[in-house]
């Protein structure tokens, strides 16, 4: 399980609201983007000093690092569309 909160959207936003979580772990992934489904989320920002445990990274790898590739977590597939740096 992880952790959530919605927080009301300064902007105009559909639902009106956003949601907050901690960077996912290895053992929490696939909670997080179930998290995201459920909630219907449709950007995603990640603050973090480093994405990655095998570099003592502040979350694990949780979405894949290309354009256009898929990664699983549990039975949750996620295919990263775009990326903004």
């Amino acid at each position: 399980m992880i952790d959530h909160n919605r927080i009301k959207s300064p902007f105009n936003e559909p639902v009106g609201y956003m949601i907050a979580t901690e960077g996912p772990r290895n053992g929490n992934a696939e909670s997080f983007w179930k998290i995201v489904l459920q909630e219907k989320v449709t950007l995603i920002i990640t603050v973090a000093h480093k994405i990655g445990n095998e570099w003592g990274g502040d979350c694990c790898q949780y979405f894949p690092v290309a354009e256009g590739q898929s990664k699983e977590f549990g039975d949750v597939c996620i295919e990263t569309v775009k990326l903004v740096k």
